[in-house]
């Protein structure tokens, strides 16, 4: 589940549970005009259900106004009861509390903002005063609890970028490993194909001093193939986990945590990110390695925004058949063309300084690839566009012509497929 529809069931429980806090002060015959209360929380319920159910994320200030919504509905319900400083007003606990877990410091103290304001004219609409004992206490409570949520927003968010540091290290690793693999793969395709050759030199040799050396060379070349053959069986077990068998999951929702993530990891304060989606997409194949991609992706479109720099950010999931489409778009400036040809070439990087490797892009294609989708990036101007085809299910992989060897060549006439 999103962090956003999380936060959405948390907020509809906290609601519900104040209509029925209402029916009791109706019941007890302290609450007046109970309707106007009971359904604009009602309206409100089913407004943050429907947005959850066709949205897996919201933009920040979206999520700032449903919870402020949610402060004013608790402020209007307690204004229909008599008198005004019913317990009530600790319904502004939870949106409180998840303002300062979950927005931007300046939105969440315009939400808590609001929520102080409201608690002082109600009491003072009751005629109490200034200081009032029972206000101070209200306030007390009120500012507590988003002091104690910030708290441990701080030492969760601590342990998560510790967390999300040792996936982003695994990635690294994946990222490595594939390319050592599809090296070593295709150096021993050759090989094989050396040994073969070899093998024929060796009995249709004429002579005797010519068979010797062909026969040494048939020993040298099958002794190298046995050793690349044993090298890709080491980098297999030992920096390569085994791949857990396709398992279901959404695309929308994976997304969305990829962009979760690297907005901890990489925090650019006046960059505009969204997420779009108008469905959800069922995807069946290796959640891991689709989400190393999508970040290794993200990571060099946030990596491309300078911390002072506004900017737009977004991430579309379309659906498809065969293939399902993540678009990644920036304007961050643009790729040159003579970069953009060079692109997926694996160890070229601007980014030395920041301890890049140059592999992100090239091994995050190639492992796509293997399942049967595909990585195209594109850009004109300022605006950067990575369409990322992620198939429905594993399909046979797509072969380049630089990838192929020559017996795939052969094999496959134009060496793709």
């Amino acid at each position: 589940m999103s962090a956003f529809r999380l936060t959405t069931a948390v907020r509809a429980v906290n609601l519900l549970l104040v209509i029925i806090w209402l029916q009791a002060f109706k019941s007890s015959g302290l609450m007046v005009q109970p309707g106007p209360a009971q359904l604009l929380l009602a309206g409100l319920i089913c407004a943050s259900a429907a947005t959850a159910y066709w949205l897996v994320s919201l933009a920040r200030g979206w999520r700032a106004a449903f919870l402020a919504a949610d402060v004013a509905a608790v402020a209007l319900a307690c204004a229909f009861i008599q008198p005004s400083a019913a317990d009530l007003h600790f319904g502004f606990l939870v949106p409180l509390t998840l303002a300062v877990m979950t927005l931007p410091a300046r939105l969440a103290a315009g939400v808590c903002a609001a929520a102080v304001a409201a608690v002082i004219l109600l009491l003072r609409a009751a005629g109490r005063p200034w200081l009032d004992p029972l206000l101070l206490v209200r306030l007390s409570a009120i500012a507590a609890a988003p002091a104690v949520a910030a708290v441990m927003s701080v030492h969760l968010l601590g342990r998560r970028v510790r967390l999300l540091r040792s996936t982003i290290a695994l990635i690294r690793q994946q990222q490595i490993a594939e390319y050592i693999t599809v090296i070593l793969f295709q150096l021993r395709e050759y090989l094989t194909s050396l040994t073969s050759v070899t093998e024929h030199l060796a009995l249709s040799a004429p002579d005797g001093g010519t068979r010797d050396m062909a026969e040494k060379m048939r020993r040298i070349v099958a002794e190298a193939n046995s050793k690349i053959s044993r090298t890709v069986e080491a980098v297999q077990t030992t920096t390569r986990r085994t791949l857990p068998p396709p398992a279901g999951f959404d695309l929308a929702e994976l997304a969305d945590q990829a962009l979760d993530a690297v907005s901890i990891m990489h925090p650019r304060p006046l960059l505009r990110a969204r997420l779009v989606c108008a469905e959800r997409i069922s995807i069946e194949g290796n959640r891991n390695l689709y989400f190393g991609v999508l970040t290794s992706v993200l990571e060099n479109a946030f990596e491309a925004f300078l911390d002072s720099k506004p900017g737009d950010l977004t991430v579309t999931v379309r659906p498809g058949e065969p293939c399902a489409e993540v678009l990644v778009e920036d304007d961050a400036g643009g790729i040159s063309p003579d970069r953009l040809s060079r692109i997926f070439q694996p160890f070229y990087t601007t980014k030395t300084d920041a301890g890049g490797i140059g592999l992100g892009l090239s091994m995050s294609r190639s492992m796509l690839e293997h399942v049967g989708g595909s990585l195209e990036i594109s850009s004109r101007g300022a605006r950067t566009a990575v369409s990322l085809r992620i198939p429905l299910k594993p399909t046979l992989p797509r072969i380049r012509t630089e990838q192929s060897t020559w017996a795939g060549r052969r094999a496959a006439p134009g060496g793709a497929s």
